[in-house]
């Protein structure tokens, strides 16, 4: 059997199968952040309030603003992406599958929790405060 170079493995279905389950991570955070801003909006009480705070708004600057994470964040894990074929080169011919088999995962993965990671934490701080208010 030959061996496939690293660029013609790593390009190819695989990295568009690495965009498109970044994609989904990422539609699936946005609802999470929805969520979590729902959360602390409807925990929101003007009695409680510091002087002068406003309750929390969604607007289009916030979704704008997401919308430009989002494209730094893509670019971001496509330029980590790179470190694959990148360090495929310093792997043993008797390795490389393995390797290549491992860190696709682990690098997908890797980014998955990247993406999870804001929309999570900001969850389960939400949740902290609607628990708190009640």
């Amino acid at each position: 059997m030959t061996e496939v170079g690293p660029w013609r493995w790593w390009e190819g279905r695989r990295r568009w199968r690495y965009n498109l389950l970044l994609l989904a991570g990422l539609a699936l955070g946005f609802v999470i952040y929805v969520a979590a801003f729902l959360l602390i909006a409807s925990a929101w009480d003007p009695a409680t309030a510091a002087p002068n705070e406003e309750p929390p708004e969604f607007t289009a600057l916030t979704v704008l603003v997401q919308g430009f994470a989002t494209a730094v964040g893509l670019m971001f894990a496509n330029l980590l992406y790179l470190l694959g074929p990148l360090l495929d080169h310093l792997v043993p011919s008797g390795a490389k599958q393995v390797y290549r088999t491992w860190s696709y995962r682990l690098g997908l993965l890797f980014s998955a929790l990247l993406i999870l990671g804001g929309p999570l934490l900001l969850l389960a701080v939400a949740v902290g405060a609607v628990q708190r208010t009640t």
